[in-house]
């Protein structure tokens, strides 16, 4: 199962616009590397609204003593923390996408679920 997030951002000069003038960026967990292509995105937006793609695909196979165990195998409120903790990790990352926003001076931001 997988999770998709969308944040949708206006920068300072969108006009209102119709959702055929948005510009579609997917980013994913590295934030050094993706901070890169927000950062162009934000700045070739020319007005344009920029909606955030974050794909999380959970963990099939989850980490325990030094291998990898398939979540069919364990009890289910392992699973669950487990991925609870990874939905945890998906919200710092795009929180620092969000602190991109805002030093680069987007006026709004909308989390869709």
């Amino acid at each position: 199962m997988r999770e998709i997030t969308e944040l949708e951002l206006q920068t300072p000069s969108t006009p209102q616009v119709d959702e055929d003038d948005t510009v579609f960026v997917a980013l994913g967990k590295d934030v050094k590397k993706d901070e890169k292509v927000l950062m162009w995105a934000l700045h070739n937006s020319r007005g344009r609204k920029i909606c955030i793609l974050h794909v999380h695909q959970p963990a099939r196979m989850i980490p325990m003593m030094g291998s990898k165990v398939s979540i069919n195998l364990l009890d289910e409120h392992i699973v669950s923390a487990y991925h609870d903790n990874e939905r945890q990790g998906k919200q710092k990352i795009l929180e620092k996408y969000v602190q991109t926003c805002g030093l680069a001076g987007v006026s709004s931001i909308v989390r869709l679920p």
